[in-house]
């Protein structure tokens, strides 16, 4: 797994396979999220979360190989 396992297992199925670059946006069901508790009060429970992505770096890197600064990531 990439990120959070235990509350975003759709966040990591959204992310496998992104280039450099790309952009998306993911739509996670509550069950492969906060499922049906949510997390109160900002989230309810069965709440859909969506996501707008954009790949920039990986373990610090960017696509020229440069160390990304805190801003960019």
């Amino acid at each position: 797994m990439l990120l959070f396992k235990p509350l975003f297992v759709g966040w990591d199925q959204g992310l496998l396979g992104m280039c450099f670059g790309e952009k998306r946006q993911l739509k996670i069901l509550a069950k492969l999220a906060y499922g049906p508790q949510g997390s109160l009060p900002t989230i309810p429970g069965g709440a859909t979360l969506i996501f707008d992505t954009e790949l920039v770096a990986v373990n610090g890197k960017t696509a020229s190989g440069e160390n990304a600064s805190d801003s960019e990531i």
